[in-house]
C-alpha cells in the first residue's frame, strides 16, 4: 500500500519528469529553430551570392539583394528598407527602398550632418551598427514608428561603397548570427560590386582598345601602303639578306643598281653576296664582323660588280634584325651608288692637293682670314717672312701675325683686312711699306687684299698677297747705278774711240817725226816729250775702255806677278794691311786680259783689307796646278795656273758663303754687291773657276783657277828701231777718218810700203778686187771696224774673203776691247793692230800678218757663214 509519503514522493518525480521533459521540449525546439534558421540562413546567402554573380549592373544587383533580404522571415524584419550608394564627399544616394517613400528613406539622415546619423556612421566607419528601439535612441525621428534597424556598410577595396537599411520591430535585439549572416551578405554584395566595376572598366578598356586597334589597324595599312610606295619607289637600294649571302628581298632601285631588270632576277640568280657582287670577298666578311660586335654599321664604303661586269662604288648602312620565322638574324640596311661621289671627291682631292701645292710653291706670300679678321691660313712664303707657322697664326687676329709700317715715317700702316671687310673692295698698300717679322727682321713688301665672297656675294674672308720687294728694291737701285754707269761707260767708250783716232794722227806722226829727226837736233827732245805725253794719253783712253767695255778679255801674254804686285800695291796704298807674293820660279805663262785680272786682283785684295780693318797681312800665292779628269773642281782636265788670296780676318758664315759670288749679294752697308759677281764673271770668262773657302774667326780665301795656253803664247812683236825703207808691196788702208788714212800712209810710206786708201768698206772692196786684176795686186788690207753710216771692217772682211781666199786682212780699231780684236781670226782677219800705234806698233802688226796665212778650214767656214751672218754683221757694225 501506498503511503501518503510514497504519493507525494511520486508526484514530486513526476513533477521532475515534466520539467525535464518540457526542457527537453524546448531543447529540441530550440534546436530545430536553430538548424531552421542556420538553413534559411544558408539558403538566403546562396541566393544572394547567384543573383550577386547574375546581375549584370548595380542598380539590379542593388534591389535583387535588397528584395532578398526583406523576403526572409528569419530576419525578423518588418519588409521595410532601402539601400544607397555611398558617393564622395559625404553624400548619400538612395538606389531601391521597399515599403518606404524615398523622401522618408532620406528624410532623417539628411536633417543629421553626415557621419552622425547611423546610416552616416556605419558608412564613414564601415562596420555594421544595430539600432534598437528608435524611441529610445538619441538619433530617433518622430516619422518613424518606433522600430530597431540594421545599418549595414557594403566595402569594396577597403572603402565603404553602398549601404543596406532593413528595419526590424522594435522588440528585436540584435543576434549575432544574423549580424555574421549580414555582413556575409555584404561582402558578398561588394565582391560583386567590384566584379561589376572591374566588367565596366574592361568593357570601357575592351571598347577602348577596339577603337584603338581599329585605328591603329587603318594606320598600319595606310603606312604599309606608304612604306610599301617608299620601298618600291625609293631611288636607294634597300635590301634584307641572311648571313649567308642569299638575298631576302630588295627593291627595284637595288636591282637597278646592279644592272639587274627586277628584284625577282636578282634574288634569283644571286646565291652568294661575297662572291657575286663584292670586288673583295673579305669586305663581306669585315662587314658581318663589325655588325657582329656592334649591331649597326654606317657609312660602309665597298666597290660591287654589276651584272655586265662593270665596277661601282657602293656605300651601305646596316643593321641586325632577328624575326620570329628564322632562327639567325638577318641583315637588312640600305645602299647607295657613290661612283660619281667618289670620283667627285677624287677629283677634288686631287684639286686641291694641287692647289695646295700651288699655294705652297707660289713665289709670293699669301694669308686668308675669316670675316672676324682672324687668320685661317698662311702659305710657307708667308711662314718664312712673318716668322708664324701655319698652325700658331690659325686663329689669331691678323694685324697680330702681319705687322706692317711705313718705312719713313715709321708709323704702323692701316690694316688692309679690316678696310677690305669694311668696304668690301680691293686695296694695295702704298710704297715703302716694311714688314716686321716675329724675330725683328724687316722686309720691304707690295701687296694687296681682296675680299673672299660666295656666290651670293656675301664676304666669307679676305685673301692677302704680298711679295718681298727688298731685294728688288735694292736690285731696282743698282740698276740705276748700272744704268748711270754704262751711260757712262758709253759715253767714255765713245771719246774713247774718237780720242783713238786722234792719238792715232798724234802717236803716229810724233813716231814718224821722231824717226826723220837727229837725235842731236833740239826739236828731237821736244818731240819725244810730246811722244811721252801721248803715250800717257793712250793708257788713259786704255783705262776708259776698260771701264766701258763689257765683253770677252782681249788675252796677251804678260808676267802675272807684275800684274799682281801692281793691283794690290794700288789697292793697299795707304792701308793698314800690307801683303806677301809667293810664286815659283818656273812659274807657267798665260794668256790674259791684263786690264779684267787685273781687277780681279783689286777685287779680292780690297774684300780681304776690308775683312781686316784693324791691318794685318794679305798672302797672296801662285801655283802650278795639274787638273785631272776625277778632280771635284768643275774644269776640264789640264794645266792651271791657281792664285790665292788669303786673310786672317773674321771670316764668312758658311750660310752665306755659298751666296757670296750671287749678283747684288753683300753683307757690307755700302756695298753694291757686284765685285764678285763680276770677279767671278771675268774668271769664267777666262775658262778658269774661282771658289772660296772660310773657318769663322781665323780668315777666308779665294782660289781662281786660269788655264794655262796649249800653245806657246804669242807676245807682242819688240820694237824695233830702223824699219825705213825694209818693206815692199801695196797696202789699203780704210778707214772713215780722212787724217788717220794719210798718218798711216806716210808711216807706210817710211816703211817702204805702197799706201792706197778707201773711205768705207765698199770703196776698199772694189779697190781690191780691180787690184787683183793687175800685176800688182794688194799685199794687206788695213781695216776700220767701226765706219757710220757705211760698210765697216767686219762685214768688208768676208766680202773680200770671197773675192779672194788669201787675202791678207788687219783689223784695226779705236775699240780695243771690240771682241772682233780679241779673237780677229774668227772674224776672218790675219791679225789686229789697236788704235792708236806708232810706226813700230804698225810695222810689227803687218809684218805678223804678212808672214801668217788663214787656215783653209777656217777659209771654207767664213764662206759658208757669209750670208747667215751677214746681217748680224751689218748690225754689229753699226752699232
Amino acid at each position: 500500500m501506498n503511503s501518503p509519503d510514497n504519493a507525494g514522493q511520486l508526484r514530486k518525480k513526476i513533477s521532475i519528469l515534466q520539467q525535464k521533459v518540457h526542457l527537453l521540449e524546448t531543447m529540441v525546439e530550440d534546436r530545430t529553430r536553430e538548424a531552421y534558421l542556420e538553413q534559411e540562413r544558408l539558403s538566403a546567402l546562396i541566393a544572394i551570392l547567384r543573383h550577386c554573380h547574375a546581375a549584370t549592373d548595380l542598380q539590379t544587383l542593388l534591389t535583387g539583394c535588397l528584395d532578398l533580404l526583406l523576403d526572409r522571415d528569419f530576419l525578423r524584419s518588418t519588409h521595410q528598407g532601402a539601400v544607397f550608394m555611398v558617393h564622395r564627399p559625404e553624400e548619400l544616394a538612395l538606389m531601391a527602398a521597399r515599403n518606404l517613400r524615398p523622401e522618408t528613406a532620406l528624410h532623417p539622415c539628411a536633417t543629421i550632418p553626415f557621419g552622425h546619423c547611423l546610416c552616416g556612421r556605419a558608412a564613414v566607419e564601415g562596420r555594421l551598427i544595430f539600432a534598437h528601439n528608435t524611441e529610445e535612441n538619441e538619433h530617433g525621428h518622430a516619422t518613424f514608428a518606433p522600430h530597431s534597424h540594421y545599418c549595414v556598410p557594403i566595402t569594396v577595396q577597403g572603402q565603404t561603397s553602398a549601404l543596406l537599411l532593413l528595419y526590424v520591430s522594435s522588440h528585436v535585439q540584435q543576434d549575432q548570427e544574423e549580424t555574421r549572416f549580414l555582413e556575409a551578405a555584404a561582402e558578398a554584395v561588394g565582391a560583386a560590386i567590384l566584379r561589376l566595376n572591374y566588367l565596366t572598366k574592361l568593357d570601357r578598356d575592351q571598347a577602348h582598345l577596339e577603337e584603338l586597334i581599329k585605328v591603329r589597324t587603318f594606320g598600319l595599312q595606310q603606312a604599309e601602303a606608304r612604306y610599301r610606295g617608299l620601298f618600291e619607289n625609293a631611288l636607294e637600294g634597300i635590301f634584307q639578306t641572311s648571313l649567308t649571302g642569299k638575298i631576302l628581298t630588295c627593291n627595284p632601285a637595288f636591282a637597278r643598281m646592279l644592272g639587274y631588270d627586277s628584284s625577282a632576277e636578282i634574288i634569283n640568280k644571286v646565291h652568294d653576296l661575297a662572291h657575286d657582287l663584292y670586288v673583295n670577298p673579305a669586305d663581306r666578311d669585315r662587314l658581318l664582323q663589325l655588325l657582329q660586335a656592334k649591331g649597326k654599321v654606317y657609312g660602309f664604303v665597298v666597290r660591287l660588280r654589276r651584272q655586265d661586269g662593270s665596277l661601282i662604288w657602293a656605300e651601305s648602312h646596316c643593321r641586325l634584325i632577328q624575326t620570329a620565322n628564322t632562327a639567325e638574324p638577318l641583315v637588312e640596311g640600305m645602299t647607295i651608288n657613290i661612283t660619281r661621289r667618289r670620283e667627285a671627291e677624287e677629283s677634288l682631292a686631287t684639286e686641291k692637293e694641287r692647289l695646295a701645292v700651288t699655294l705652297q710653291s707660289i713665289g709670293d706670300g699669301v694669308i686668308c682670314t675669316d670675316i672676324e679678321g682672324r687668320i685661317t691660313l698662311l702659305n710657307m712664303v708667308t711662314e718664312s717672312l712673318t716668322g708664324w707657322s701655319d698652325d700658331e697664326a690659325r686663329g689669331r687676329p691678323f694685324a697680330e701675325v702681319f705687322q706692317i709700317i711705313n718705312e719713313l715715317s715709321r708709323q704702323p700702316v692701316e690694316n688692309p683686312v679690316a678696310r677690305v671687310l669694311r668696304e668690301g673692295i680691293t686695296v694695295g698698300l702704298a710704297n715703302h711699306t716694311i714688314l716686321i717679322s716675329r724675330s725683328g727682321r724687316e722686309y720691304v713688301i707690295s701687296n694687296s687684299a681682296a675680299p673672299i665672297r660666295c656666290h651670293t656675294g656675301d664676304i666669307l674672308g679676305v685673301v692677302l698677297v704680298f711679295r718681298d720687294v727688298t731685294s728688288q728694291q735694292r736690285m731696282e737701285a743698282e740698276i740705276q747705278k748700272i744704268e748711270k754707269l754704262e751711260s757712262v761707260g758709253v759715253l767714255a767708250g765713245g771719246i774713247a774711240h774718237d780720242f783713238n783716232n786722234i792719238l792715232t794722227v798724234v802717236m803716229g806722226n810724233l813716231s814718224l817725226a821722231l824717226r826723220l829727226t837727229n837725235p842731236d837736233d833740239q826739236r828731237y827732245d821736244l818731240l819725244a816729250s810730246a811722244g811721252k805725253a801721248a803715250d800717257r794719253a793712250r793708257k788713259l783712253t786704255g783705262q776708259l775702255l776698260s771701264f766701258a767695255k763689257g765683253g770677252e778679255p782681249v788675252r796677251e801674254a804678260a808676267a802675272i806677278d807684275e800684274v799682281i804686285r801692281e793691283s794690290a800695291a794700288f789697292i793697299l796704298h795707304g792701308s793698314s794691311c800690307s801683303y806677301s807674293l809667293e810664286y815659283p820660279d818656273d812659274l807657267w805663262q798665260i794668256s790674259f786680259d791684263r786690264g779684267q785680272i787685273s781687277q780681279v786682283i783689286q777685287n779680292l785684295v780690297l774684300n780681304a783689307s776690308q775683312a781686316m780693318p784693324a791691318g794685318g797681312a794679305i798672302r797672296i800665292n801662285c801655283r802650278n796646278r795639274e787638273i785631272g779628269p776625277d778632280s771635284a773642281l768643275p774644269l776640264p782636265a789640264g794645266r792651271y795656273l791657281s792664285i790665292c788670296v788669303r786673310d786672317s780676318g773674321t771670316g764668312i758664315p758658311a750660310d752665306r758663303l755659298g751666296r757670296i759670288f750671287d749678283p747684288y749679294f753683300t753683307t757690307k752697308e755700302a756695298g753694291s754687291g757686284l765685285g764678285l759677281a763680276i770677279t767671278h764673271s771675268i774668271v769664267k770668262k777666262h775658262g778658269g773657276h774661282i771658289k772660296a773657302a772660310s773657318i769663322l774667326g781665323e780668315g777666308a780665301s779665294f782660289t781662281m783657277f786660269l788655264p794655262v795656253d796649249q800653245e806657246e803664247p804669242k807676245t807682242k812683236a819688240a820694237v824695233q828701231s830702223g824699219l825705213e825703207g825694209q818693206a815692199s808691196g801695196r797696202i789699203l788702208i780704210m778707214d772713215d777718218e780722212e787724217v788717220v788714212r794719210k798718218t798711216c800712209s806716210a808711216i807706210l810710206d817710211y816703211l817702204g810700203y805702197q799706201a792706197a786708201e778707201a773711205a768705207d768698206g765698199r770703196e776698199a772692196i772694189a779697190l781690191y778686187r780691180a787690184a787683183l786684176e793687175t800685176a800688182a795686186p794688194f799685199a794687206a788690207v788695213i781695216m776700220d771696224l767701226t765706219i757710220p753710216n757705211g760698210m765697216g771692217g767686219i762685214e768688208a772682211a768676208l766680202e773680200l774673203r770671197q773675192a779672194d781666199p788669201q787675202a791678207i786682212l788687219l783689223a784695226s780699231s779705236g775699240y780695243s776691247h771690240d771682241q772682233a780684236m780679241a779673237d780677229c781670226h774668227a772674224y776672218g782677219f790675219n791679225g789686229a793692230i789697236g788704235k792708236p800705234y806708232q810706226v813700230n806698233e804698225l810695222a810689227s802688226a803687218l809684218r805678223l800678218a804678212l808672214g801668217e796665212q788663214l787656215p783653209r778650214s777656217r777659209q771654207s767656214e767664213f764662206r759658208s757663214q757669209h750670208e747667215e751672218a751677214k746681217d748680224n754683221i751689218i748690225l754689229n757694225s753699226e752699232s
